[in-house]
């Protein structure tokens, strides 16, 4: 499940900078500059479906997410992955792996040479049409295998994601906003905050 909130992160910052699709490209001149924080809502269809919704703040290479009981806070360097309930936490240096389905700032870094704009126009999303945008990878993206961006308006409303054993994840994304950066310190997982009744695997 961790794999799907991290996923929703780096899914926020596609083709900065080199968008060819206006909507995109002004969401992502936006997004470049901003703390963008918003609530999501997510299923993941199968023989048993998989559902869950929380929220998420997103700054660059850093974000904070929370759902389904688990927080994931990273701020560049390290990501920390929390269960309070059960006292577990994870902690692992950001860029090792490779694999972008699991490191958003890896992806974040090169997504100009990962993926490429696809097609963009009406597409239903929830029932509703709206303004979409499908980016397939030009490179090795890990386990990604494609996004699809639904837009209302210039607000973005839901994302698709796709992973190469074909599962599909899709996300309704509602309350963003933007807001002026914040300190790095506002990503960075507070581990002095975790006492001896914690069990803490350290991957770094």
């Amino acid at each position: 499940m961790r794999r799907f909130f991290i996923i929703l992160a780096l899914s926020l910052l596609p083709l900065a900078g080199s968008a060819a699709d206006p909507v995109l490209r002004s969401f992502t001149a936006r997004a470049d500059t901003s703390l963008v924080s918003f609530s999501y809502s997510f299923q993941v269809p199968g023989q048993v479906t998989m559902k869950g919704s929380g929220i998420a703040r997103v700054q660059g290479d850093s974000f904070f997410l929370s759902g389904n009981g688990i927080e994931v806070w990273c701020d560049g360097s390290e990501r920390w992955t929390i269960d309070r309930q059960g006292r577990e936490a994870v902690v692992e240096a950001v860029g090792q792996g490779g694999d972008f389905a699991t490191d958003p700032a890896l992806l974040v870094a090169s997504v100009e040479e990962v993926f490429r704009e696809v097609s963009s126009g009406k597409m239903l999303f929830g029932g509703k049409t709206c303004h979409g945008i499908v980016l397939a990878p030009k490179a090795d993206a890990g386990s990604v295998s494609g996004l699809k961006l639904y837009f209302s308006g210039e607000r973005l409303c839901g994302l698709e994601v796709t992973v190469q054993d074909g599962t599909k994840t899709e996300f309704v994304i509602s309350g963003i906003s933007f807001s002026d950066r914040a300190a790095a310190s506002a990503f960075k997982f507070d581990s002095a905050s975790l006492d001896d009744s914690w069990v803490v695997t350290d991957f770094r």
